[in-house]
């Protein structure tokens, strides 16, 4: 190849490098706030909207105006994420991929451990976390 023919390539490939292509971070309001996603939960007998807290083995912890609720897995029939678009989470326990996914876009991806849960149901005033079925 001759000389003229490899910087030509070489510019092509520079000036396309510098487009991106896709959604990026920046455009996720979850990246410059402290807060969880947006999640909204539909149950068994009702529908849910709320900020997703974390993720647990048992279900999800969200923030439902001023109280915080469990939504156990079993009366979960779908979890729509806002902030991800087409994102949703199906019917019942779902698969430890899809849970980490979820748990990615929590406020707590770390997990509610025992005094953070006092803390947060002493700011709300509740004893235990409200049971969403």
């Amino acid at each position: 190849m001759r000389a003229i023919q490899r910087m030509s390539l070489v510019s092509v490939l520079c000036c396309t490098a510098c487009f991106r292509i896709g959604p990026s971070t920046q455009d996720l309001s979850l990246v410059t706030s402290p807060n969880g996603a947006r999640v909204d939960v539909q149950t068994t007998t009702q529908r849910v909207s709320g900020e997703l807290l974390a993720v647990r083995d048992s279900g999800i912890v969200i923030s439902l105006g001023g109280r915080v609720a469990l939504v156990p897995y079993p009366s979960v029939r779908r979890v729509m994420v806002a902030e991800l678009g087409q994102y949703s989470v199906g019917a019942g326990t779902p698969s430890p991929e899809n849970r980490a996914k979820l748990n990615l876009v929590s406020r707590y991806p770390q997990g509610i451990g025992a005094e953070l849960e006092r803390r947060l149901l002493a700011r709300t005033g509740q004893t235990s976390l409200e049971v969403v079925r």
